[in-house]
């Protein structure tokens, strides 16, 4: 499929598919240096289930894939390509159940030197507890016979180096063209602060997501009660929190608090409330409230009058 066709097609089933995209594609720079770029995004969508926007990231893996096609040139070429490529990069002889090379950036990623990494193997430093939540014997042995049998396989791995640091991989594993062996070869990509800014991009999308959300129950909540209600509906729906609830002190002698809104797994929490809290929760009743509907319709005429770009800064 023609490069301009196949880029916005991919955005389109994502966004079609509520799927996120994962696509690689070429761009030629202005001083006609033509670089490979890997995107990964979401789609989001409002309330109503309509796409808003997409979000993700973009890298440049021109060297990766340039490495990827030096690889399978020759066993000359191959060789000099590992030792610089920027990937950790393990060789693996099959038959043997054995590592025979690392390269230099295996060594950095493995935090020791060459000859460690392949006297004790890939295992060796792989964590108890990985993303597939599998035993490491049985996918390990499961992804050599599939790569033997010509697959190309790519999965993530969590390792502790020798240093004790626990680093996040994307592992690819592809066998070598080799005579008189059956070579596979490992590259590890550490993605440990590529996945941390992806999380912390998607907690400041739901917080925005909260925040838009709050406005709009200001705007539109016709009573006090339904405006607590539904804005603790808000955060554990929108915002992801299993639970929400807001508590209203009265000012009596026993210093205590009414529960004027939940949502979520609330269960019998707001019973138990003072094992939590140090103070008494008492159910609202009628007679304690104080013209809670008055005050939130005066409230909200408030918020009507402000501008709507007012609204949506607050």
């Amino acid at each position: 499929m023609p490069q301009r066709k196949r880029v916005p097609d991919a955005f389109g089933a994502s966004v079609a598919q509520d799927v996120p995209h994962d696509i690689a594609f070429r761009i030629l720079r202005p001083d006609r240096d033509e670089r490979v770029i890997h995107s990964r995004g979401d789609v989001f969508r409002d309330e109503t289930g309509k796409p808003t926007h997409m979000s993700g990231a973009g890298h440049d893996i021109t060297e990766r894939r340039r490495a990827d096609e030096n690889l399978r040139t020759s066993e000359a070429r191959f060789r000099l390509v590992v030792e610089q490529a920027p990937d950790a990069i393990l060789l693996y002889d099959v038959d043997r159940d054995r590592l025979t090379d690392a390269n230099k950036a295996a060594e950095r990623l493995f935090a020791c030197a060459r000859g460690e990494i392949v006297k004790y193997g890939p295992r060796h430093f792989y964590a108890p507890e990985q993303p597939d939540a599998r035993p490491v014997a049985n996918s390990f042995a499961e992804h050599n016979a599939r790569v033997v049998a010509g697959e190309e396989l790519a999965f993530e791995r969590r390792i502790r180096n020798a240093a004790g640091q626990e680093r996040l991989c994307r592992v690819t594993l592809v066998r070598l063209p080799w005579a008189g062996a059956r070579l596979i070869r490992a590259s590890f990509i550490d993605i440990t602060e590529q996945r941390e800014a992806e999380r912390a991009l998607q907690r400041l999308n739901r917080a925005l997501r909260t925040l838009r959300r709050g406005n709009e129950v200001l705007v539109h909540a016709e009573s006090e009660p339904e405006l607590l209600s539904e804005m603790c509906r808000a955060i554990v729906e929108t915002g992801g929190h299993r639970m929400a609830w807001i508590g209203i002190a009265q000012h009596d002698a026993a210093k205590s608090v009414t529960p004027g809104g939940a949502a979520g797994a609330v269960g019998d929490y707001l019973d138990k409330a003072p094992d939590h809290l140090g103070r008494r929760t008492a159910r609202p009743r009628p007679d304690r409230a104080r013209d809670p509907q008055r005050r939130a319709a005066d409230h909200s005429e408030h918020r009507r009058r402000r501008p709507p770009d007012a609204m949506a800064q607050s």
